[in-house]
């Protein structure tokens, strides 16, 4: 059932997962994807944590590899436990993340809110 992504406005954050490495027009490119996503969800009145628009902007300012997931997991676990739940957005590649498949796995142990967004039409649907 598609609705709305406001229907997620509320109390607590929510941890955006988008594709990075493997992004066809690169890792600058999927990073700006990222955080116009996050914007496009901030005018839904939805709060969102997108380690992507995060985390290349700090690699890229004080040279940690950005594709390193020994880094970057862990750092990102902290924000994945205070989360209220998982929005994966559904662009090119989503599939075929690691990454976003590590944060699907992990949303799925903690038995949180896992939803698939629609970043144009900015509608949700649970996430099986």
């Amino acid at each position: 059932m598609r609705r709305d992504a406001e229907s997620l406005a509320g109390d607590g954050f929510w941890y955006l997962a988008t594709p990075y490495s493997k992004w066809a027009a690169g890792i600058d490119d999927a990073a700006l994807m990222a955080a116009r996503i996050a914007g496009s969800l901030a005018r839904y009145h939805v709060a969102v944590f997108s380690p992507i628009a995060h985390s290349h902007a700090v690699a890229m300012a004080s040279g940690i590899d950005p594709c390193d997931h020994t880094i970057w997991i862990p750092l990102d676990d902290p924000f994945m436990d205070a989360a209220r739940g998982l929005i994966v957005a559904d662009v090119d590649g989503w599939r075929d993340s690691y990454g976003v498949k590590v944060e699907i796995d992990r949303f799925l142990a903690m038995r949180k809110p896992r939803f698939l967004l629609a970043p144009d039409a900015m509608l949700v649907e649970p996430l099986a």
